[in-house]
Formats: structure tokens, C-alpha cells, sequence
């Protein structure tokens, strides 16, 4: 399959075209018989508009010839219109044991459709499709990394590949990424085995699309879609862009049948055919566990036990070998190896559970930064991760099983906020995962400096970090004496010659809170203008974001999860200097979120610099949009705002 996505370590996509010039030759006289829909000349000023790759043309069809056997050919032609589209010149297909590539060729032609390279079945290199993670895989892939010398420049690539897996077919998603046009996109299932189909259709309203389907067969084509310019802070893209998802009702998975038409049976199906079994364990591991619960009954402090028994006892590492990609290793091997996969950990965590009477959920869910939803609609394979899920009396617990650092109980940023599958015995169930939301992501400092009459500070913050905040700073205790130097000089980069007196980390787990305590001295940090000292106040928490600008915007744009940042700063002038100058409070309130900010004089040499900062979650209009940016350059100028200083005879 091409995917415009990426997958272990190689550059995303892939992309196929074609060009024909013919040259008719007839005494002195030389005609050129040129196709202009294969060359530059053939390309049109709305197709080149905002894009650095033009699809010509792509034709994917889909064959399904039996419940363990598809057929997929491709063929997609595609203009590269500069070095942004470099990435998309790298051509990949996987294999495996159950997936065999029939044919690939690419052809490449210059601006005006003349063949300059071309690449055979065997031109193609073939390597493992391993990633740093994993310990083995029978995944590889046949690739072609070719480098344009000038642009535009045209690929023609061709592909057939034959799998005995039906479990997934691929989609049909001709707007892929943004800064991508396509003149045309055809998509073709063929169900000759007549198998119950089921698709599900997304975006294709605002598109050039026809349809032309038959009782078995499913037909879309797609004309003169135009690139999209990437817009910030808009929704997760695949969900604004068209997309067709396809599924049969009986389908095959690695040689194992399955049946389903939606998530309460597919679930079923998972659990019987992929996890049930899976559960036993030495009576040494067992004996151990009781050991470590004896006399506790609360079933959420044994969770919490079991929990860090396997945080301990494994490590996470990949092991994809056939049924092994999608289903679990035996907690027996997990536990006699010490590692695992988020399969085999998960099941293994389970199962060690299930010892101690707790039954807890295998979740599949698509983990990641941006929250994606596994669609509650439509019941297919769909997940890239597994965690797990302990439903309790009075609460849900979610655990993180690959991780050896990660709180009991939190999920944070991988996994948070987005809807998952629950694998039971009874069938699958979609709920959604816990969010965290604006103040329960608060960051918390409270400093104090001392201002030198040579312009240099010396002073102490101590930094308090919930929820997100947290989840983006735990990691911090792990590296190493450069790089939390490194990330200092980065956070505070208006400072100068930066010395860090002391650095404390203390990482709370029981309250998922994450501390720094740090020390620093700095350098010039006043401007000095005759007797006057010049110099901000927020010295540790300037916050200087402001999305880009977003001319004529056309998506809604989103803030996934809010947060909250209250200081307090108390900093300490020499005694001979008095204030010239100190910024009115501020109090900024909109439906984004508010600011505030106040320097309040102490009377005794010192100030406190107090300030609050909250964003709120959101889904917001684009005619919004402006009024946000509004509110954060406010932030970012009172963020920066100075006060001056006076020396006195």
C-alpha cells in the first residue's frame, strides 16, 4: 500500500504518474506530438495553486476475490513541484508472510514529458522494516528513494499487491495532506466473493465526487480538488478532508476468520480469537504478587502494587511476527522474557490482575499527541496502541503498561481525551478516555531575585507542574547535566550568560505533581540609561505564543486542552534605587481565556510580580480566530512589559 503517512523511520508516501510525448519526424519538418496532460504545459494555474504536488492521476483498485484473498493495483501519476515535495519521491510498499508485492515500477519524466529514469520490479531496495523498538519483525518493505536534480519533475509509479488478510482495506483519502492538488482520484472495490461490505463516507459534500456503485462493487472518482493550505490549530486533518472507509463483514486476519458488523461483535471477536487464553501464569510470579497484596484489600492499592510490579519487572520492546502484530504474547513468555510489546505488557498486567480477582479491560486506542477518536460508527481494525482499563466501584483506572516512569493512574498527552475500544468477554464497548482540562493542567511558580547594581540577578523559582504541564516536564529527572542545561537556556532565553547555582527535580507520583527547584545567576539582565535600570520583572514565565496569521481562514480552530499558569516573583532592587516607573494592572477576560497581571510595591526595597494566565478548551469558529490572536499578543506584550528604576543620590 502508498501511504502519504509515515511508518518506522522511512519518508512518508508515495506517489505514481505518467508521461507520453510523441515525436512525429516527416522530411526537414519536426512536429512534436506532445500530450500536455502529461507535462508541465498540461497543468493549470488552479491545480499549482498552493501546492508543491499535483496528483495527475490515481487509480486504486480493489479486488476482493475471497475472505482470505485481495488484490490491490495502483497506479497514480504525480507532479513534484519543488523540494517541498522531496518527501513524496520516496516510494515504499510492505510485505510480509501474508502479503506479497506482484509488481512495482516508477518511471520518471522531466518537465516537458521526457523519460529521464526508470525503475524496474528489481531496482527496488528491499531491507527489514524494523524501528528502534522492535526486537524482531517479519515486516519489510521495497523501496526506491530517488532524488530530483531539478523541479518540476513528474513520477509514474505502478504497484500490485496481493494479501491474504481482509481485516483491513484500505481507504480511499486523495486529499491526504495539505499543499497536495488532484486533477483526478479514482477508487474501485470489486467484491467478487460477495462478501457483506460495509463503507462509510466522510467530507465528500464540499468535493467533485461521483459515485457509481453496484450491489457488490463500490466506485468514487474525484475531480479538481485543490490543495489546502495548512491552517493552524485546525481539527485533526483527516477529519476535515474526504475519506471513504470500506469493511467486510467476514474477514480474515493472519489465517484467523472473523465476523462482525459492529463493535459489540467485533470486540467479541477480538476477545475470543486474540486475548482469551492468553492469562496464564508460573505459580512463582503468582506467589510474588500475593506477597506483595497480602492484607491489603482495597483494590485500587493492589491495581496501584501490580502496577508497579510490572514497571520493575519489564521493559517495553516490539516483537511484530505474524498473528504476533496484532495479538498478544502469552503473560507466561512476557513474564519469563521481562519485556513485551503494549499487547503483550497490557495482557500481562491483566492477567496478573486477574490473580487477585480484578478483572481490567485490553483497550485499544490511536495513541499520539492529536487526539484521535476510534470511529464509534464504524467497526473495523482500527487502533495503533494498547493500554489497559481497570474498571473499580467508584472509578475507572487507566493504566500505561509500557511505560517504566508513568504515574498510576495517568495517561497523559499519548492517550488522553479520545474515544477507545474496550475488548470483553461480553463484546466491544467504545467509551472515552480521561481529559484533562484547563486548571487541572496547572503550572505553579513562585521565585525570588535579587537585582545587583552591575545590572546582573541572582534568585531561585520553584516550579510546581499538574496534569499536561506535568506530563511535559517529568521526563526532565532522566537527562542528563547538558540537556537540563540546555533546556533552561532554551526556556529562558532572554537571560545571559546563565550560571545554574542548583537544579532539584522531585517527581511526586502518589499526586502526579513535578517539582523544580532551581537556582540561577545571570548576567546584564537591566539595561542601563544613565541612572536608570531597565529590565522586565517576569524573569522565569514569559510566555511569547502567538499563532500565525490565517488569511481568509476556513477551518474551525481548536484548543485541546486548556491550561493554567498562576506566579509570584518577589524581586529585591538595591537599596539605592527607588521606582521610576511600574505597569498598571492588567486584567484581560474573553471567552478564550483571561490574564492577569500586577506588580504591587512591598515598601521595603521589594516588589512581587504577580501573574495568572488560563486557556480554555475549546472548539472555536474561524471568524474567531483573529479575536484569538488578539488576546495572546496582549499576553505576550504584558508578558514582556518593564519597570524602570532610578538610582538616588
Amino acid at each position: 500500500m502508498i501511504l502519504f503517512n509515515t511508518r518506522y523511520s522511512f519518508k512518508i508516501m508515495l506517489i505514481r504518474l505518467s508521461v507520453i510525448i510523441g515525436f512525429i519526424c516527416s522530411g526537414t519538418n519536426v512536429v512534436f506530438a506532445q500530450e500536455l496532460k502529461y507535462s508541465i504545459l498540461g497543468l493549470s494555474s488552479e491545480s499549482k495553486l498552493n501546492a508543491n504536488l499535483v496528483v495527475r492521476s490515481e487509480s486504486i483498485e480493489i479486488e476482493i476475490r475471497d475472505i482470505n484473498s485481495l488484490v490491490v493495483t495502483t497506479k497514480r501519476v504525480t507532479t513534484l513541484l519543488n523540494d517541498n515535495a522531496d518527501r513524496y519521491a520516496t516510494i515504499y510498499e510492505f510485505y510480509d508472510k501474508t502479503r506479497k508485492i506482484k509488481k512495482q515500477e516508477l518511471l520518471v519524466y522531466d518537465k516537458f514529458g521526457q523519460e529521464i529514469a526508470k525503475f524496474k520490479n528489481s531496482d527496488f531496495q528491499d531491507v527489514s522494516a524494523i524501528s528502534s523498538n522492535d526486537l524482531y519483525t517479519d515486516n519489510r518493505l521495497k523501496y526506491i528513494e530517488y532524488t530530483p536534480t531539478e523541479y518540476p519533475v513528474t513520477l509514474v509509479y505502478q504497484s500490485e499487491v496481493a494479501t491474504s488478510e481482509t481485516a483491513f482495506i484500505e481507504p480511499w483519502t486523495p486529499l491526504p495532506v495539505p499543499y497536495i492538488s488532484v486533477e483526478e482520484s479514482s477508487y474501485l472495490v470489486r467484491n467478487l466473493a460477495k462478501i457483506p461490505i460495509r463503507f462509510k463516507e466522510f467530507n465528500l459534500e464540499d468535493y467533485d465526487v461521483t459515485t457509481n456503485h453496484t450491489e457488490f462493487d463500490l466506485n468514487y472518482t474525484m475531480s479538481n480538488a485543490p490543495a489546502l493550505v495548512r491552517e493552524v490549530m485546525i481539527p485533526e486533518f483527516r477529519s476535515i478532508t474526504p475519506e471513504v472507509k470500506v469493511a467486510l463483514n467476514s474477514f480474515s486476519l493472519v489465517n484467523v476468520q472473523g465476523f462482525a458488523s459492529d463493535w459489540k461483535d467485533f470486540g467479541a471477536w477480538q476477545y475470543n480469537y486474540l486475548i482469551k487464553g492468553l492469562d496464564e501464569l508460573p505459580p512463582t510470579t503468582i506467589n510474588e504478587v500475593n506477597s506483595l497484596v497480602a492484607g491489603i484489600t482495597d483494590k485500587k492499592e493492589i491495581t496501584r502494587r501490580v502496577y508497579n510490579f510490572v514497571q520493575n519487572k519489564t521493559r517495553y520492546i516490539s516483537v511484530q511476527l505474524g498473528i504476533g502484530g496484532w495479538k498478544p504474547y502469552p503473560a507466561e513468555q512476557v513474564d519469563d522474557l521481562g519485556y513485551g510489546d503494549c499487547k503483550g505488557l497490557t495482557n500481562y498486567t491483566k492477567a496478573l490482575l486477574k490473580t487477585q480477582g480484578i478483572e481490567a479491560n485490553y483497550t485499544v486506542v490511536y495513541a499520539g499527541a492529536e487526539q484521535r477518536d476510534i470511529d464509534s460508527e464504524f467497526a473495523s481494525m482500527q487502533g495503533n496502541h494498547v493500554i489497559l482499563n481497570v474498571p473499580l466501584e467508584n472509578e475507572d483506572i487507566w493504566l500505561e503498561c509500557t511505560s517504566q516512569t508513568m504515574p498510576f493512574n495517568f495517561l497523559g498527552s499519548f492517550t488522553d481525551d479520545r474515544n477507545v475500544l474496550l475488548i470483553t468477554p461480553q463484546g466491544g464497548e467504545i467509551v472515552r478516555t480521561p481529559a484533562y482540562i484547563n486548571e487541572a493542567n496547572l503550572q505553579s511558580s513562585k521565585g525570588s531575585y535579587e537585582l545587583l547594581e552591575n545590572g546582573d540577578i541572582k534568585g531561585e523559582v520553584i516550579i510546581n507542574s499538574n496534569g499536561i504541564s506535568y506530563d511535559q516536564k517529568y521526563r526532565l529527572k532522566s537527562k542528563n547535566t547538558k540537556e537540563v542545561q540546555e533546556h533552561y537556556l532554551d526556556l529562558w532565553g532572554e537571560l545571559k550568560n546563565v550560571n545554574l547555582k542548583k537544579v532539584v527535580f522531585k517527581d511526586d507520583k502518589e499526586s502526579v505533581n513535578f517539582t523544580e527547584d532551581v537556582q540561577i545567576e545571570a548576567q546584564s539582565y537591566a539595561t542601563t540609561l544613565n541612572d536608570k535600570f531597565i529590565f522586565k520583572p517576569n524573569v522565569f514565565n514569559i510566555n511569547n505564543y502567538v499563532p500565525r496569521k490565517s488569511k481568509n481562514r476556513r477551518y474551525n480552530f481548536i484548543i485541546s486542552r486548556g491550561y493554567k499558569e498562576v506566579d509570584s516573583f518577589n524581586f529585591k532592587v538595591p537599596s539605592n534605587m527607588t521606582a521610576d516607573y511600574l505597569p498598571d494592572e492588567v486584567t484581560l477576560n474573553t471567552k478564550y481565556g483571561s490574564y492577569h497581571l500586577k506588580v504591587e510595591d512591598n515598601g521595603d526595597g521589594s516588589f512581587t510580580y504577580l501573574r495568572e494566565l488560563s486557556i480554555n478548551k475549546g472548539d472555536y469558529q474561524p471568524d474567531e480566530y483573529e479575536n484569538y490572536r488578539a488576546f495572546r499578543k496582549s499576553v505576550k506584550k504584558h508578558d514582556n512589559t518593564k519597570v524602570v528604576f532610578k538610582k538616588t543620590p
